[in-house]
């Protein structure tokens, strides 16, 4: 995997589980409706923000920048649509179901039915693959029928969230970022840029409303994170040479698992430990207990897999040429 690619993905994650290591600790509220933002501290909040701005950002203009680098070397779209959907869609209904059976209170039940995006982090799973197979399909450019079919898209991702009440108010607020990943991941900027992208972040970030239902904040989001996706390919542009280091390399080829369960892990310890005090003498710790029990839950899966692989491989019939 190219180094650039690799560290971004890395950061993402840690950047991810840290976000949400710190929102649940504040709630510490599993089976409410809301997380209450009174539990928060303003270190905790700001903490809480700038993850998940820097960590979504980065996994979803990564995401549009690896559709266009693979983009030439895609010819069917049967193809690709089944591998997203083997990928990225069973999991996702996996992953809702198992959620749905431990945490049924933070799902929406709709005639029955567990639909896991409520205060969750498995909406983005959703996200990721309509993301990917609208965009592999409509293919938009810079040219002047290119701009229409992004208009097209970003019209219709803003209707989605509209008239579809399952949380994809995220559809709207995120599938920008990726189309900028998409049409912008190979623009060069140089040092200069880069400080001025990281200073104007930083003017929205103080300027900006920082509560997450105020109505400015999806478009500061937006903006945010693309920012976020352009600097920070820009800052390891030029290293697709080299090598990542050997944790760099783990998170980044451990990065979709972990994405899958850290959640969990952070719910169970938020459940059986007893927090009290303030948050930023917690979040650290279950942050750093995640992120371990989540890397061991993936080294486990692994290892299981490649053992079970192995059986298989043993049971199955070798056809041998019949000889006279």
């Amino acid at each position: 995997m190219r180094y650039d690619i690799c560290t971004l993905r890395a950061a993402a994650i840690l950047a991810i589980v840290l976000h949400h290591s710190a929102l649940y600790v504040c709630a510490n509220a599993l089976g409410t409706e809301t997380f209450s933002p009174l539990h928060m501290d303003d270190f905790t909040r700001h903490v809480c923000w700038l993850c998940k701005v820097i960590g979504l950002g980065l996994f979803t203009f990564i995401s549009g920048a690896l559709l266009r680098m693979q983009m030439s070397r895609l010819t069917s779209r049967r193809a690709f649509i089944i591998k997203k959907i083997r990928r990225i869609a069973i999991p996702s209904a996996v992953m809702a179901v198992a959620y749905a059976l431990c945490f049924p209170s933070m799902s929406f039940n709709i005639g029955g039915l567990y639909l896991c995006q409520a205060h969750t982090h498995l909406w983005y799973l959703p996200f990721i693959f309509m993301a990917l197979v609208l965009t592999y399909l409509v293919k938009p450019d810079l040219s002047p029928a290119g701009i229409i079919k992004i208009a097209a898209l970003l019209v219709a991702t803003r209707l989605y969230s509209v008239y579809v009440p399952l949380y994809s108010f995220n559809m709207c607020v995120y599938y920008p970022v990726f189309l900028a990943g998409y049409l912008f991941s190979d623009l060069k900027l140089n040092r200069l840029a880069q400080i001025g992208g990281v200073m104007i972040f930083i003017a929205l970030y103080i300027g900006g409303p920082h509560a997450p239902l105020h109505r400015y904040a999806y478009l500061l989001t937006t903006a945010m994170s693309i920012i976020v996706g352009m600097v920070g390919m820009a800052m390891v542009r030029g290293r697709a040479d080299v090598r990542p280091g050997p944790v760099t390399s783990l998170l980044d080829r451990q990065s979709f698992h972990i994405y899958l369960i850290h959640q969990f892990v952070i719910n169970f310890i938020v459940i059986a430990v007893a927090m009290n005090g303030p948050a930023w003498m917690w979040w650290p710790g279950v942050f750093a207990a995640t992120m371990a029990a989540s890397l061991a839950l993936c080294a486990a899966y692994d290892s299981a897999s490649s053992r079970l692989s192995t059986i298989l491989n043993r049971l199955r019939p070798i056809n041998t040429p019949n000889i006279p």
